[in-house]
């Protein structure tokens, strides 16, 4: 893989994923934001994440993703997921999958959202080991299966992060269960990946910012949740369009090598930025 020497105009941003929290039952190996059962909701409130995905749609977003942690454990996620469906935006819901209540079910299967989840392997041991729970696999295996049976839209995301996983067979597994989008990629050095030394611009897939945005649960903007050391404001001290308008977004964005040959992170999906994955549809 090499990098390109000018960068290629990017897309505009139509794609905003929201990190409602770092909370989660998990405790997964290459977790890029440290989430854990000890995680917080940040600083962000209900009524400041929905001002947030109103000024979304006026600036011409199409779809948000609630990421975590895991957003399923964010008590405001109904009251979000309506008022994004309300502002005509597409909804897409990044889960493990390990608990869904009937009420979620009920959320998820609304027209306009979909559903994304993270999947190691077609063993409930190593799965085991790299989401550091007992137990997980089977909780997400029937929930996959419960999301085909109610018909909502599912995707995939595989990440390779420990030697002997066998992501192909990881793979083959889900695509037998009836997930037909299924995307496979390495972890990246962000979070409990980077093991303890600071993320580069090296260890992004180089196409952070082109299409997309994230924003923090303390509300700070990056091009991607794996590139969230690189902040190019705050929506809690400014509108959203006039961040992703400024030039410390384009300074940001445009400082980030573009790597002929990436076959993740396109501006219409990305695998490695699994639980960012970019829907298909």
């Amino acid at each position: 893989m090499t990098v390109t020497k000018h960068r290629p105009a990017l897309a505009p941003v139509t794609f905003l994923e929201l990190e409602v929290t770092t909370k989660c039952q998990l405790r997964c190996l290459h977790c890029y934001s440290n989430s854990g059962p000890s995680g917080d909701t940040g600083s962000m409130t209900v009524p400041g994440w929905k001002r947030v995905i109103t000024e979304a749609a006026a600036a011409g977003i199409e779809t948000v993703q609630f990421i975590g942690g895991e957003p399923t454990m964010y008590e405001g996620l109904d009251e979000l997921v309506r008022h994004a469906l309300a502002a005509d935006l597409k909804v897409d819901v990044y889960s493990n999958l390990v608990h869904v209540s009937e009420t979620r079910w009920r959320l998820f299967a609304q027209p306009g959202v979909s559903l994304g989840v993270s999947w190691y392997a077609a063993d409930a041991k190593t799965h085991a080991q790299i989401t550091g729970t007992q137990g997980s696999y089977w909780r997400t295996r029937e929930n996959i299966v419960e999301a085909l049976l109610r018909k909502i839209p599912i995707r995939v995301g595989i990440v390779e992060v420990v030697d002997g996983q066998d992501v192909d067979e990881a793979e083959r597994e889900v695509s037998k269960l009836g997930v037909a989008d299924v995307a496979v990629d390495h972890a990246r050095a962000v979070g409990r990946a980077a093991h303890g030394r600071p993320t580069t611009l090296e260890d992004l897939c180089g196409r952070c910012g082109d299409g997309r945005a994230a924003i923090s649960g303390h509300g700070a903007v990056s091009p991607c949740v794996l590139g969230r050391h690189l902040v190019a404001g705050n929506v809690k001290d400014a509108p959203l369009a006039n961040i992703l308008s400024g030039g410390r977004w384009s300074e940001i964005v445009g400082s980030i090598p573009r790597r002929d040959g990436c076959v993740t992170c396109t501006p219409a999906d990305s695998n490695d930025c699994d639980p960012s994955r970019k829907p298909t549809s």
